[in-house]
């Protein structure tokens, strides 16, 4: 594997806004997008929507969040605001004008260097404080030496479903759920035998995602019920096995003694247990606060695998797989695709414990630190 930085040469913030939908991993509409800036280098970008309410306290609550993630970024010297729409130039230039000044004087203060403010409207693009009557021509973004071919065509999706696969998953996890049976390959039934999930998972994600048949999507779905099951499932794979096991015992453990207390697992979290080293560090890799990096080939794996299970299962069985998926998601840095996946879990669910706490963190801190710390992440030069 190359682990050298790709470095892209530019002085001109056209070449910025070739390259910011590749280091955003999503193409970019109705959003603003701020890149952190170490040196003269960028080591990502942290993309939100555009608010739906435009005011002062709005956009300075978003400032504030967008200054913590920079906060935890080693280094991180400067930023780059980059806003996105659809709307036509000559009325977005007014309507955004207020939102990046309010991310320039917050950013500023806390000592940051404005590498760049810019708005990409529908038809044309200009910096902020160079207003001209018409903007400049879209068209120079794809004629700059910073534009990738690579760069996504188009946001992650859901695969589409095969129906004929998902009605034997939905007839394998009623046969699991309500007979305590699987049927063989053979048409055998036989008795669903417990599994263990760590190394049930670890083969799973030795395979092709594409490979995997309805007997085994449908036992995944039956593990997949409990916020316990997501948190063994996305650590494992993102930290691997053992990182699954130590959250899977920690849940056992707590269901025993919230048992125990004639309580929640959820409530004696709560009361109880917050202070324990090992409920702290699975809380830290959950929300992306820890110094440990997660793999990328794994979490490439286990989203395909999570996508090709979560299409397949039952509706009602669902909201964990679309939770888990969202999380590998947000892992990945693509924290657009994860919200899509908990809004589509909240349309069916609306009061789903984990999409809600999900939402909830992402909104406060959207990405986590080590999607800041890539060996062979595209990097950006610029010029001073």
């Amino acid at each position: 594997m190359n682990t050298t930085p790709t470095i892209v040469k530019t002085s001109d913030p056209v070449d910025l806004i070739a390259l910011l939908p590749t280091l955003a991993g999503t193409p970019l509409r109705n959003s603003f997008v701020v890149a952190p800036f170490v040196g003269k280098r960028t080591v990502g970008a942290l993309r939100i929507d555009l608010p739906s309410h435009e005011s002062p306290d709005v956009f300075a609550a978003l400032a504030n969040v967008l200054l913590g993630n920079l906060e935890r970024i080693r280094g991180c010297s400067g930023a780059a605001i980059v806003i996105y729409t659809d709307e036509p130039y000559v009325t977005a230039f007014d309507a955004w004008d207020p939102l990046q000044v309010v991310l320039c004087e917050q950013f500023m203060d806390a000592g940051l260097r404005i590498v760049a403010s810019l708005l990409v409207a529908g038809d044309a693009w200009e910096r902020f404080d160079e207003r001209s009557p018409l903007g400049q021509s879209l068209a120079l973004v794809e004629a700059s030496a910073a534009f990738l071919p690579e760069r996504p065509e188009e946001p992650w999706a859901l695969p589409q479903a095969d129906l004929a696969l998902a009605q034997r998953v939905a007839a394998g996890v009623e046969d699991i759920v309500v007979f305590g049976e699987e049927r063989s390959a053979l048409g055998v039934y036989r008795p669903a035998e417990p599994l263990e999930p760590i190394p049930f998972l670890e083969r799973l994600l030795s395979h092709d995602s594409d490979d995997i048949g309805p007997a085994t999507i449908a036992r995944l779905v039956t593990m997949m019920q409990s916020e316990g099951d997501v948190d063994r499932t996305v650590l494992q794979i993102a930290f691997g096995a053992k990182t699954g096991a130590a959250s899977w015992r920690r849940t056992l453990e707590v269901r025993a003694l919230a048992a125990q207390a004639g309580t929640t697992p959820h409530e004696y979290l709560m009361k109880h247990d917050r202070d324990n080293p090992g409920t702290r560090r699975i809380g830290d890799l959950l929300t992306g606060q820890t110094s440990e990096m997660p793999s990328p080939r794994r979490l490439q794996r286990g989203a395909a695998l999570l996508a090709r299970v979560a299409v397949h299962a039952p509706p009602m069985h669902q909201p964990h797989l679309l939770c888990a998926l969202a999380w590998v998601l947000w892992a990945q840095g693509l924290s657009s695709a994860a919200h899509e996946l908990l809004a589509r879990c909240l349309r069916t669910a609306p009061e789903h414990p984990l999409a809600i706490v999900f939402h909830t963190a992402w909104n406060a801190l959207p990405l986590p630190d080590w999607v800041f710390v890539r060996a062979a992440a595209e990097e950006l030069e610029v010029s001073p």
